[in-house]
């Protein structure tokens, strides 16, 4: 159920709350900014993930035994590792040889996490499945990604002077959750709270989850989906949100005008996680009027935070994302 409308409040900058939460310095000025790694290549991040395996591997066992643990906790997770290391999986020979355990011990470890859908088999190989996706996601949404994320959220709030919004998908599969909301300094802005929810396709962030959401997600939600008039944009038909999907696929940015209020302009790119899972929605939402003249620069500004988001949560592929 959508919650709470958004309104226009207009406040002296001076007296915004940005304005105490929001230090200018560091994150306007370009040397230091957090887009200074946002050229990190796949191959980085490989290395990472290597690195932390072959830390794993390091491991005496004398010194496991010497602390009361066991091996079989250590083996699991340097398979884990190595398994995140690969784009398009192995093979139970390659995993044995890389683990330096026999072929017997290896197939038990990996059948075990496949029952529990941490490991799956894609054309003889094997992957991280759903579940191990799922526990990576929610480590670096509650752990990692939460205080730096919020400075990338400032910085774009500061750089254009209006509200930032982070949406999540709601576990109804058929709301975006505003999960985080900074609001900018300008006079006047578009003003949400935190956890408000909202349809789908009446806001920016929420058609950029539909647009890359997986296929029988998808059509789930269309089963379902009831289309009410919020706003003169609100998009009613299926044949109208088909269209605005395919475009936000071929271009990586969403623009929703008038689509949940009345008079307020939003701009939405995709933030991906490691396992190239569009999992989160960043937005800018102004007044109509005022976006008219800088509809340009905000796409611009969200394509840099969604970049940046992405690239803290492990993304190391091209973006905006192939649909």
């Amino acid at each position: 159920m959508a919650g709470p409308r958004g309104r226009y409040r207009i406040i002296l900058a001076s007296q915004g709350p940005l304005e105490r939460r929001i230090p200018r310095r560091g994150l306007l000025d370009n040397t230091h900014s957090p887009y200074a790694g946002l050229s990190s290549s796949r191959s980085e991040s490989r290395n990472r993930v290597n690195n932390l395996a072959s830390d794993s591997a390091s491991i005496d066992p004398a010194d496991l035994a010497a602390a009361g643990a066991t091996r079989s906790p250590v083996r699991t997770v340097q398979l884990l590792h190595t398994l995140a290391s690969t784009a398009s999986g192995a093979t139970l020979a390659a995993l044995a040889a890389d683990l330096r355990l026999p072929k017997t011990s290896v197939f038990r470890l990996l059948r075990s996490l496949e029952l529990c859908g941490y490991v799956e088999v894609v054309k003889g190989a094997y992957q991280l499945g759903p579940a191990a996706r799922e526990l990576g996601k929610a480590i670096m949404l509650n752990y990692d990604f939460g205080g730096r994320a919020h400075q990338t959220l400032q910085w774009l709030a500061s750089k254009c002077g209006q509200t930032v919004i982070l949406g999540t998908l709601a576990p109804n599969g058929a709301d975006v959750i505003y999960s985080s909301v900074i609001e900018g300094v300008n006079p006047l802005r578009f003003t949400i709270n935190a956890g408000a929810a909202k349809p789908l396709q009446c806001s920016a962030s929420g058609q950029v989850l539909l647009a890359f959401m997986q296929a029988k997600a998808l059509e789930k939600f269309y089963a379902e989906v009831v289309y009410t008039r919020h706003a003169t944009g609100t998009i009613m038909t299926r044949e109208h949100l088909d269209k605005a999907l395919r475009k936000i696929r071929k271009t990586g940015i969403a623009v929703s005008v008038n689509g949940m209020d009345q008079g307020v302009y939003s701009v939405a790119a995709p933030v991906v996680d490691a396992s190239a899972t569009v999992c989160a929605g960043i937005s800018v939402s102004a007044p109509e009027a005022h976006a008219a003249d800088h509809a340009e620069e905000y796409e611009s500004l969200v394509r840099q935070a969604g970049g940046e988001l992405s690239r803290l949560l492990g993304y190391a592929g091209d973006y905006p994302p192939a649909a």
